[in-house]
């Protein structure tokens, strides 16, 4: 987006001075670079050539610890690594710019996730890139929020009606690809409002959660539990 080519177009004149060993240039983006609110990295055959200091911060390493390595030694999947690089260089050999977001691991081997926008020297290889780096864990975090309360039954953490149909056209398909039958339950429980009217709907709630860990505990890993609603559930 427009942030980010503002923010290459920056790191970039300092890139250059320093290639270039430009000692005015590099002190003129110097206090930029350095308190930028995102990581700067230059690699040079995927290791690191420079980094500034929030993405030292971000990563709790100090610059001999980070300089020199190996871009894989972030990762804690190297498959991941690897996936990445075959998507990202392509890209960037043809000047363009490369978003993608990873799961990335700090010093004490906790693992975040973290945007990464790389960009080429333009040269036409991937020897020297610039790469920017910003820490994405809260926003993650609330989209997989949003995403269990749109998805999930809060009370019982049981798939939700929305979900359950995903789940059975896929099963349909499934049993009509591979020409195998799967059988859908529907279970409903008898004088449940009893217990709502006589205990109240804290007393309600309990046997519902209770409900749903007894039949996940009786079926296979494979199998789908959800709860449609009320005293619904489907199986």
């Amino acid at each position: 987006g427009e942030n980010t080519s503002k923010e290459f177009q920056t790191v970039w004149k300092g890139f250059n001075g320093f290639v270039e060993n430009n000692e005015r240039v590099i002190q003129e983006q110097e206090m930029i670079i350095e308190n930028a609110d995102i990581g700067i990295a230059w690699l040079r055959n995927r290791r690191y050539v420079r980094v500034n200091n929030k993405i030292l911060s971000m990563f709790d390493l100090t610059s001999d610890k980070f300089v020199g390595q190996d871009s894989l030694f972030l990762y804690p999947d190297k498959n991941e690594y690897y996936a990445l690089g075959e998507k990202a260089y392509p890209l960037l050999m043809q000047g363009k710019i490369f978003m993608s977001e990873q799961r990335l691991m700090r010093s004490n081997g906790s693992v975040f996730w973290c945007k990464l926008t790389g960009k080429s020297t333009g040269d036409g290889t991937n020897r020297d890139s610039i790469w920017l780096f910003e820490d994405i864990t809260e926003r993650k975090l609330a989209e997989d929020k949003l995403y269990d309360l749109a998805n999930y039954d809060a009370l019982t953490g049981l798939p939700n009606r929305g979900l359950f149909n995903v789940y059975l056209d896929e099963a349909i398909l499934r049993s009509k690809r591979k020409g195998v039958k799967f059988a859908l339950l529907f279970i409903d429980l008898d004088r449940f409002k009893h217990i709502n009217d006589s205990w109240g709907h804290e007393a309600g709630d309990v046997v519902l959660k209770e409900v749903a860990k007894r039949v996940k505990n009786v079926v296979r890993e494979s199998d789908t539990v959800a709860r449609l609603g009320g005293d619904e559930f489907t199986l």
